[in-house]
């Protein structure tokens, strides 16, 4: 038996067990309640068994193989799925004699809850051995992938090098068909599994390529076999008898994660093709000589064919990278961008492809960009989510365990890669590349890397080794790329560019009027002009664009042709030396204005990367006064205005700073020109060379008689321009600029000096933090923007004070307390380093603190938007210790770790109704209380497994000894009750919204305890609980979620004494009685299912009226004057494909959403409630509609 056809058949038996064990929870519920409303969905259930039963045994029936040849692990696996049909047949039968009778009356309903209640013990015995069977699968799959890896060593070579332990895990990824496959093809297959040995490595089992994989239109689920820490080899031998001691962990069942997903979303960064977009395209008609199948005549030794290297494989061991090296300027970026974007390109690929895929990622290094723009952590990225984009299903095998941290819910929210686990992914792509699939990376600019350049020619030397990949990289003649390329085919960009540059220098100039006047009045004179900047260019592409550049400036000003002549002559070939002509050819009147534009753009450069500096700020900077912008109102500017300042700071830097200041992106009019377009230089080599020594004096002593301070003027325009922005609504781009605005100052802050940062913090970032706050002035909660602001001040002040704060959490913690429509940390992050787990410790222990209904409000919004990991303990250090792990009086804390924050926010809640939070908590403000129902709804949201917290016990005002283990459905229902009882009495939107909001964390905490609840180990005492809880739902709350036990010694308590079945982070010693879940729905429940049937009733009332009996009668049985008989004979003689027409307009929407293929678990649970509540007739004709659909029309 193969592996993968093992796994499958395993998934097969785990979900068919999970699925007997959810029905039996289920009429559980239904017996411990008294209620048959769920009779009709437990025959549905049944038969949903029955098909998966089918399926199943089908699937012991495909392998061919006579018994004989199987060995002993694979008979018992076979063993084990029969034991598991004949089990989940008995429960059907059971389950069909239960609902063999429609209940159509209340008499019937009460025999049919009866009947269930004396069928319990025999479901509750079927219920114990379906849990023996699941744990016994776990052992079971182990043994027969490890006795296949033992016994297939050619087939698994590659696997078997990587797992030098035992496989001591198993993930299988199933896949579920939608409605309209077959009965086999509608339950699980397993289609990949990930392989967990003892040392923690994980590897990946695939499909072969030409395997089937469902579409995705149903339900993917993953599997989890594992064995526990205590089973040892010989126990794994010696059977599947359970021996004292000893522990298998049980099959872990659950909807897939989409780790697909959330791994390319993590991949991604902001920029990651910038470079490549602002790369100029190549002239026209140049760059055609790359095509060439042979090399040029004159060339030989400047170039290897390119065209055949592609179409190919050099025979040389280095032939797998291609190197384009070329001088500063030369056009290395714009052959590459030409390159890629060139057709031809993939038919050479694909002469040396064949049949198989190729794909080309692309990296372009950027020396002025981002710090990933010039890192090899990038490079990674960009390199794999090129790849991963095109063939997503390889994530699991260049991601092996980041997939299973993903999928087991151990990384929850945004994934940060470290630089080895990139590296590895890298590795593993290489490595494990598919036969039908060829990579040519493309990587410009590596000279531009920040890193050591020697790492990184070694490592695409080390990937191209593998036949099935190329690099085509392109660099400078730096030392270590011309060591590490030498034997790699190679050109010399500027060696071959000289008809290039002939054509690009005749094409300007010969479409310049001027210039064909001046030809015909000298004919030849532009053929000489072309000849004599071609020969002095040597290959510089650059060179080439200043000299053309200044030659139609000459134009402009009628120069003779002699001056045109001396022109070329007098312009240095060498590109540092022209800079330094150009930088000296400033008009002496605008040197000093000059000298400030190039202060700015470089120093802003050097400060901040990541977002880089606008041509609406440079506007501002330039003004001599640096305190203005603190008392100027927060009023924007008209269009015209901004557009003229836009266009008037465009032409200072074309004739100011001699073209080596640009406005980046403008293809635009520059009458059209953008606020937000940056400025930045001519090229990298501009910067290089302003940032030597001798440069940067003699520009900076240009402006040193004046006051000029180009970090002041950077703080001080970043004030100006968001003041002068125009206000829109939260949450849109506008929003997001303002953010971004706040960002890039914010970002200044770690690279100014010692008086610039002082100024920083004792007014400009404050006043920053002010004009951003209009931005995000929330109208509904306060009337002016001052007010929002003050009052955000003083809380901030406040809360940074208590925990001692450093910057920029200070400015995390005041920008939470406003709701600006979009994440904080993401944008923040781009330009300074922020720890995530800080940023949340904080912002939780300010929200519990802050008694401002309206910030907390906000606080709610951001906490929603940053997601939080819950479940993950906080490592603090410093003076957040004492107030996250000391608050709260009643706490048990036995463990020397600190809080998770969804202990926190439970322990929260319960010191509200304890009556032990400090300062109390308002029940009768709605903002407060719907702030703390959001941060709950993001809690259960998001976290995943059992949530518990152990609360000491306070009686007659003293503490005893006493502690309880109390739930999150447990804490929540009693913290609602609460609310319910002070805010049941309002009415409006506002109880509405509450309403909404606390049915959300119910249903979610409840399905989160329906998964992880252990059906069939409740103790009597839980059973009696759960029964008076049933009966009196509010009132017996209080013994709901108790459970007392004697009072641990915490002195002598081993925190590492783990009961690996439990809760994680709870001592053992703390670990009493599980507290069981109530039975039933709170109040706030039943007001929003009493408020829909309302407005159901209302929509109802308005299609009679409107449709008449002609689709109402069914709904209403007789109406008009129309019997129930007359309907239910018009019913009857219409054919069974037309009879959904008969139903009224809602009823018709129930059976659409039910025959749907796509609908999702919750929408499908929310339409079988909406069923329930209907008369059984109607019930009736809706599920017949329904089935006659999916079957395709027939009964």
């Amino acid at each position: 038996m193969e592996p993968l056809s093992a796994l499958g058949l395993a998934a097969n038996v785990a979900q068919l067990t999970e699925l007997g064990i959810s029905v039996v929870r289920n009429t559980k519920e239904i017996a411990d309640a008294g209620s048959t409303i769920s009779a009709a969905h437990l025959s549905n259930l049944a038969d949903d068994i029955e098909s998966a039963s089918t399926s199943l045994t089908k699937s012991l029936k495909l392998e061919s193989r006579l018994p004989e040849s199987l060995s002993p692990e694979e008979k018992a696996l076979r063993d084990l799925a029969g034991k598991c049909v004949r089990t989940v047949g008995e429960l059907s039968e059971v389950l069909g004699e239960v609902t063999r009778e429609r209940p159509s009356s209340t008499w019937r309903s009460v025999l049919a809850a009866v009947r269930l209640i004396w069928s319990q013990e025999r479901i509750d015995t079927i219920a114990r051995r379906l849990f023996e069977y699941r744990d016994q699968l776990s052992l079971r799959i182990l043994l027969v992938v490890n006795q296949q890896q033992a016994s297939q060593q050619k087939a698994l070579s590659s696997l078997r090098d990587n797992l030098r332990d035992e496989i001591v895990e198993v993930i299988a990824i199933t896949s579920q068909g939608s409605r309209g496959t077959t009965v086999r093809q509608k339950h699980s297959e397993g289609v990949t599994a990930i392989l967990t040995t003892r040392n923690g490595d994980s590897s990946a089992l695939v499909r072969p390529s030409g395997a089937v994989e469902h579409s995705g239109h149903g339900v993917n689920t993953s599997v989890t076999f594992s064995r526990a820490d205590g089973v040892s080899n010989a126990a794994l031998n010696e059977g599947v008898q359970r021996r004292p001691g000893e522990t298998w962990a049980p099959v872990v069942v659950q909807e897939l994660v989409d780790y697909k997903k959330a791994i390319l979303d993590s991949l991604h960064f902001r920029g990651i093709t910038e470079r490549r977009s602002s790369v100029k395209p190549a002239h026209a008609n140049t760059f055609e000589w790359a095509w060439a199948s042979e090399s040029l005549s004159r060339g030989i030794a400047s170039k290897d064919s390119l065209s055949r290297w592609l179409g190919g494989r050099s025979s040389s061991p280095s032939g797998g990278c291609y190197w384009v090296s070329g001088k500063a300027g030369s056009g290395k970026s714009s052959l590459m961008k030409y390159l890629q974007s060139d057709p031809r390109l993939d038919v050479c690929l694909k002469r040396w492809a064949g049949e198989g895929e190729v794909v080309v990622p692309s990296f372009y290094f950027w020396y002025a960009g981002t710090p990933l723009q010039k890192s090899q952590e990038g490079l990674f990225r960009s390199l794999l989510f090129d790849v991963l984009s095109k063939r997503p299903e390889m994530i699991l095998i260049v991601f092996p365990d980041l997939c299973r941290a993903v999928i087991s819910r151990k990384v929850v929210g945004e994934i940060v890669f470290t630089y080895t686990e990139l590296k590895m992914a890298l590795t593993n792509l290489v490595q494990n590349l598919p036969d039908d699939l060829r990579i040519c990376f493309l990587v410009d600019g590596i000279d531009e890397y920040t890193g050591d350049h020697n790492e990184i020619c070694d490592l695409f030397l080390d990937v191209t080794k593998h036949a099935r990949v190329k690099a085509l990289l392109s660099s400078r003649p730096i030392p270590a790329c011309v060591h590490r390329f030498e034997n790699c085919p190679k050109l010399r960009l500027q060696d071959l560019t000289r008809k290039d540059i002939e054509l690009y220098v005749r094409d300007h100039l010969g479409s310049n009027s001027l210039m064909n006047r001046m030809e015909h009045a000298e004919p030849g004179l532009t053929t000489t002009l072309t000849t004599k900047v071609t020969d002095r260019a040597s290959g510089v592409f650059l060179w080439v664009f200043l000299v053309v550049r200044n030659l139609q400036f000459g134009l402009q000003n009628y120069n003779t042709a002699s001056d045109l002549m001396e022109e070329v002559d007098r312009l240095p070939p060498d590109l540092e030396k022209l800079y330094d002509h150009m930088l000296g050819s400033m008009p002496e009147q605008h040197r000093i204005v000059g000298s400030k534009l190039l202060q700015l753009v470089l120093r802003s450069f050097e400060l901040c990367s990541a977002y880089p500096m606008t041509v609406l700020q440079l506007s501002f900077a330039e003004e001599d006064d640096y305190t203005t912008c603190l008392t100027a109102p927060v009023l924007a500017l008209s269009q015209e205005a901004r557009s003229w300042r836009c266009v008037a700071t465009d032409g200072r830097l074309r004739s100011r700073c001699s073209g080596l200041l640009e406005v980046q992106h403008a293809d635009q009019p520059s009458e059209l020109l953008p606020e937000g377009s940056p400025v930045g230089f001519l090229h990298r080599t501009v910067v290089e060379f302003l940032q030597t020594d001798v440069v940067w004096e003699k520009v900076s002593l240009m402006t040193s008689n004046t006051s000029f301070d180009p970090e002041m003027a950077l703080m001080s325009s970043s004030i100006a321009e968001l003041k002068a922005m125009h206000i829109q609504d939260r949450g849109n781009a506008a929003g997001q600029c303002a953010l971004v605005r706040m960002a890039r100052m914010a970002s200044y802050e770690p690279y100014l000096n010692a008086r610039s940062r002082d100024a920083f913090h004792g007014v400009y970032l404050q006043a920053m933090r002010d004009a951003l706050g209009h931005h995000w002035h929330d109208k509904s909660l306060f009337r002016v923007p001052s007010e929002e602001i003050g009052a955000i001040n003083f809380s901030c002040a406040k809360g940074c004070k208590r925990m001692e704060l450093p910057f920029p959490y200070s400015l995390i913690l005041s920008l939470s307390l406003q709701d600006g429509g979009q994440g904080i940390l993401p944008t923040m992050r781009s330009g300074l380093e922020i720890s995530p787990h800080i940023t949340t410790v904080s912002l939780l222990i300010h929200f519990v603190e802050e008694k401002q209904p309206r910030l907390r409000m906000a606080m709610s919004k951001n906490l929603e938007r940053m997601q939080v990991t819950w479940e993950k303990p906080e490592s603090l250090s410093g003076t957040n210790q004492a107030p996250w792990n000391n608050r709260w009086k009643n706490a048990v804390k036995g463990t020397t770790r600190d809080w998770t924050p969804c202990e926190f926010i439970l322990q929260h809640c319960f010191s509200i109704m304890d009556n032990t939070e400090d300062g109390g908590f308002d029940f009768t403000n709605g903002m407060m209380v719907k702030s703390l129902l959001r941060v709950l709804l993001s809690l259960a949201t998001s976290a995943k497994g059992s949530l518990r917290i152990v609360v000491a016990v306070k009686r007659r005002g003293q503490i005893i000894r006493d502690c309880r283990t109390i739930s999150a459905l447990g804490v929540v229902l009693w913290l609602l009750q609460k609310i319910w009882l002070t805010m049941s009495k309002t009415a409006g939107v506002e109880l509405d919204e509450v309403a909404d909001l606390s049915h959300a964390v119910e249903q979610q905490l409840r399905r989160q305890e329906a998964e992880t609840g252990r059906l069939g180990r409740e103790s009597p005492q839980r059973k009696a609980v759960a029964a008076t809880t049933a009966k009196f739902p509010l009132r017996g709350l209080g013994k709901a979620w108790r459970s007392r036990s004697p009072a641990p010694n915490f002195d002598t308590q081993d925190d590492t004494q783990e009961d690996a079945s439990d809760p994680p982070y709870i001592p053992k010693l703390l670990k009493k009685e599980e507290i069981p879940m109530p039975g039933a729905e709170s109040l706030w429940t039943c007001y929003k299912a009493a408020r829909e049937a309302k407005r159901e009733a209302r929509l109802q009332q308005t299609e009679r009226r409107t449709t008449g009996p002609a689709l109402s009668g069914i709904s209403s049985g007789h109406e008009e004057g129309t019997s129930s008989a007359q309907w239910r004979r018009r019913w009857e003689t219409t054919p069974r494909g037309q009879r959904a027409t008969l139903l009224s307009k809602t009823e018709q929407l129930l059976v659409s959403q039910l025959t749907k293929a796509d609908t999702s678990a919750k929408e499908r649970r929310r339409v079988l409630s909406q069923l329930s509540s209907l008369p059984f007739e109607r019930q009736s004709m809706i599920l017949e509609c329904s089935k006659t659909i999916s079957s395709g029309g027939k009964s």
